[in-house]
């Protein structure tokens, strides 16, 4: 009996000892944001990557943070893991790390697709790369190869996308794919869009805009062979991306932050936006700002603010220059921008169809005749993959991949290949091209590889054609 109660009284004072352990390990664990309690403890970098981008995107930034670092110490060439983490500085605020690490990882990988999206990104975080260059962190060569530099290597998918309002009902993913043929969309398509006139993407000019007859503007290519302009929001210095394929201009609220003006607060009240990185709508806010580019200034000019970090820089978009021609001469990197009224013959004349501010052309692929935004903010031809299956493009799943960042965030895109494409005068064989695994886009877009190079390039509104001049 004795014996039987000092077993008792033993097995009690262990039972009490491993539940204090395990209430120890269990604090433990919460308290350690490399745990998780529903699934099994990350062992290697890729894990430790996996854990961060689930956690960045439900917006815990500072565990994504510590999760990329936990990658980067066990491989120090998980370029992914370093973009993300660079991301994740910049969302929580931190952006003076974010442009440290911004800059690392366009040293370390300058042709990787990782290392490109970082250059671009550097370029939202004017004040801190500054810092870095003020502080002799930057050479002049590596300043140049941001502004200047161009593609080798592997492919950089990045494209910014076109912004466009759902909140007209009209047919969505309704591309056709016919062989052969030259009607641009389906029936439903064929009419212009009427765009609301208390709607963002519309023009109110305000009496006190300086809107001169010519606006010439200068711009600089990226490596991705994005038109980068400089603009002046509400007296600060910011660069924008000359974006066609955006219906109105657009921001993130990181980059009004950056330089120092206040983001909208409140719930969002804007127009939905989408393209690649989502396969839903996301919501905006309505802001209304002052705005000059090169001698055109609009005060009070309605902007849309999004809350998107990837966002590769404010896009300048259609409404800014509406009522204007516009014509891209890549060989003197000048836009021009003319009021309506000029009579053009210059050039091999694309016709064009507009769907809201959105230009549609059709383009030979393949042999497909296909309807596609003309957008000046895709560095590159990309699909959904639906569309990518409606016009028979292959797909290989063990094939090469790359990221892409949109209005939607960063999603993995796989590598294609076009045998040929045509578009007016320009005719190209074996055109690299992308498929966002991640994409809202009621078309592809034809971006800057096609057109960026050795053209000169008329957006001629009032015969309704882009007009294609070799330079």
């Amino acid at each position: 009996m004795l014996n039987n109660l000092l077993i008792t009284k033993s097995t009690k004072t262990l039972l009490w000892l491993l539940l204090v352990i395990f209430m120890l390990c269990s604090n433990s664990t919460q308290a350690n944001p490399n745990s998780n309690n529903n699934t099994k403890k990350p062992n290697s970098s890729n894990d430790y990557y996996s854990y961060g981008v689930k956690a960045y995107n439900t917006s815990n930034f500072t565990n994504a943070i510590q999760y990329f670092k936990s990658a980067l110490m066990l491989n120090q060439s998980n370029y992914n893991a370093m973009y993300y983490l660079a991301l994740a500085y910049q969302q929580n605020k931190e952006y003076k790390n974010a442009a440290t690490t911004y800059v690392r990882l366009a040293m370390l990988a300058p042709n990787e697709p990782q290392g490109k999206l970082a250059k671009q990104a550097m370029l939202t975080l004017g004040k801190q790369v500054k810092e870095l260059k003020a502080n002799g962190k930057l050479t002049p060569e590596f300043i140049n190869s941001i502004k200047n530099g161009k593609p080798s290597g592997s492919q950089n998918n990045l494209t910014t996308n076109r912004i466009t309002n759902y909140t007209t009902n009209y047919a969505k993913n309704s591309m056709a794919c016919a062989p052969n043929s030259t009607i641009i969309p389906q029936k439903n398509n064929n009419t212009i869009q009427q765009i609301p006139s208390n709607d963002i993407r519309s023009l109110a000019a305000d009496p006190s805009d300086n809107t001169p007859n010519e606006v010439k503007i200068a711009f600089e290519k990226s490596a991705n062979n994005l038109l980068y302009i400089n603009a002046m929001v509400n007296n600060h210095a910011i660069n924008f991306i000359f974006d066609s394929g955006a219906e109105c201009c657009c921001i993130s609220r990181t980059q009004l932050e950056q330089i120092g003006v206040t983001p909208p607060s409140g719930p969002p009240n804007g127009i939905q936006v989408s393209g690649v990185g989502t396969q839903v709508n996301l919501a905006t806010w309505t802001m209304k700002i002052n705005l000059k580019v090169g001698n055109m200034e609009r005060h009070n000019f309605p902007i849309a603010v999004i809350d998107s970090p990837s966002l590769p820089g404010p896009l300048l978009g259609q409404n800014f220059w509406k009522g204007y021609q516009v014509s891209v001469d890549n060989s003197s990197n000048c836009i021009k921008l003319t009021k309506q009224g000029i009579k053009y013959s210059l050039g091999y004349a694309v016709p064009f169809k507009r769907r809201g501010n959105n230009i549609i052309v059709n383009v030979n692929i393949n042999g497909m005749i296909i309807p596609m935004y003309f957008d000046t903010g895709a560095s590159n031809i990309s699909f959904s993959m639906k569309q990518a299956k409606m016009c028979h493009i292959d797909i290989d799943p063990n094939g090469s991949v790359s990221m892409s960042s949109g209005i939607g965030g960063n999603t993995k895109t796989y590598d294609v290949k076009i045998s040929q494409l045509k578009i007016g005068p320009i005719e190209l064989y074996d055109v690299p091209a992308s498929v966002a695994s991640q994409s809202n886009m009621d078309y592809p877009l034809l971006g800057q590889k096609v057109f960026g190079e050795g053209w000169e390039y008329i957006i001629d509104d009032k015969e309704n054609v882009v007009r294609f001049v070799k330079r």
